[in-house]
């Protein structure tokens, strides 16, 4: 029932937000070029390259799925200790790479303005002065918000799956580190 699905933080609320692209809301905004004065647009770097899978360790499973299309470095794992022979793992490694290894455009959009249509988990029609990325229901992953000059309010959008900057690609190694850290402990704890 995951597959396919994404996730998105949502900071406000504490939770993370599991979606499927097809089941997001419009939001019914439609941005402009007159709407932002500078934006930052990133997909190569989002798409992955290769994906590892790491089966049972003491039988030294391991499978590897590379598209050699791909002229990024990015890389996904799975380890899981329940797989038990190398055919099984490289199944997973080639559907989870096909899953994967498309772009996932990332753009951050500063807006000088609130809108409380902007929301989470909803999508919005941007148009680019380069028409290979005008693409209608982008959808948000991100907001920040912040004061702007005396009383205005300046709104950072993040669209896309992809990664934007590198606070949020540290953030996610932090975060990852954090789990693994936690999973080691939990995992060494209940081993015989």
């Amino acid at each position: 029932k995951l597959e396919g699905a994404m996730w998105y933080e949502d900071f406000i609320n504490d939770r993370i937000m599991v979606v499927k692209p097809a089941n997001l809301v419009d939001s019914g905004v439609d941005l402009t070029e007159a709407d932002y004065d500078d934006c930052e647009y990133e997909d190569d770097c989002n798409q992955v390259r290769a994906f590892f899978v790491f089966g049972k360790s003491e039988d030294k499973i391991f499978a590897k799925a590379v598209d050699e299309t791909v002229s990024g470095y990015k890389t996904e794992k799975l380890i899981d200790e329940s797989i038990t022979n190398v055919a099984d793992a490289q199944d997973i490694a080639d559907a989870q790479l096909a899953l994967v290894n498309s772009k996932r455009p990332s753009i951050r959009l500063p807006l000088n303005a609130d809108n409380a249509a902007l929301q989470l988990g909803t999508t919005v029609d941007v148009t680019f002065a380069r028409p290979t990325i005008a693409k209608t229901a982008y959808p948000i992953r991100k907001i920040e918000r912040s004061k702007f000059g005396i009383t205005g309010i300046q709104t950072v959008l993040y669209l896309g799956f992809g990664e934007s900057t590198f606070e949020e690609d540290a953030a996610k190694a932090i975060r990852d580190n954090a789990f693994r850290s936690h999973k080691s402990q939990t995992d060494r704890l209940i081993s015989p």
